[in-house]
């Protein structure tokens, strides 16, 4: 590749890298090493898309230490980032931190949780605080209109089977 700079879609290598395999993991540090290092243009005018798939990539190698170190590096966190934050949690068998990190997001930053959202953080739901949070997330998507959304509903059902 002489000559040749690759531009801001090597972050589309990220999603291949992570999870157990340990070599996975490596090649994504070294993809994150290579943009930071070359200060890659990448296009999009915002690290939320790079931050969002180093979060993903580091909660899947069960190093979500580094997703957040990513996430509190970030200049701009939209709903994507805190709900890739949430799921990182959630993955990483942190679902106290995943439900603080869902409230912190409406409250602090004022961000409105997307249809995405409850369904990442529901899993923290059945792991810790039981029940009455669920029933809370599923009151939460009423009040903001999202009960009517086929993967929260499917979420919801299969966390309330986890209860009966």
């Amino acid at each position: 590749m002489n000559g040749v700079k690759p531009d801001g879609f090597i972050v589309s290598l990220l999603p291949l890298c992570g999870g157990a395999d340990i070599e996975k993991w490596d090649y994504g540090r070294e993809v994150h090493c290579y943009i930071m290092k070359y200060e890659l243009d990448l296009k999009w005018g915002s690290d939320v898309h790079l931050g969002c798939y180093l979060i993903d990539m580091y909660s899947r190698s069960y190093r979500v230490d580094l997703g957040r170190r990513v996430f509190d590096l970030m200049k701009c966190r939209n709903v994507y980032a805190w709900t890739a934050m949430i799921n990182g949690y959630v993955q990483s068998g942190a679902p106290d931190e995943a439900l603080v990190h869902f409230q912190k997001m409406q409250v602090e930053d004022g961000i409105q949780p997307n249809r995405v959202s409850p369904v990442s953080v529901l899993p923290a739901c059945s792991s810790r605080a039981g029940l009455m949070c669920g029933k809370q997330i599923y009151g939460f998507a009423t009040r903001k209109e999202m009960n009517h959304d086929v993967s929260l509903c499917n979420a919801l059902l299969v966390f309330e089977m986890g209860y009966t």
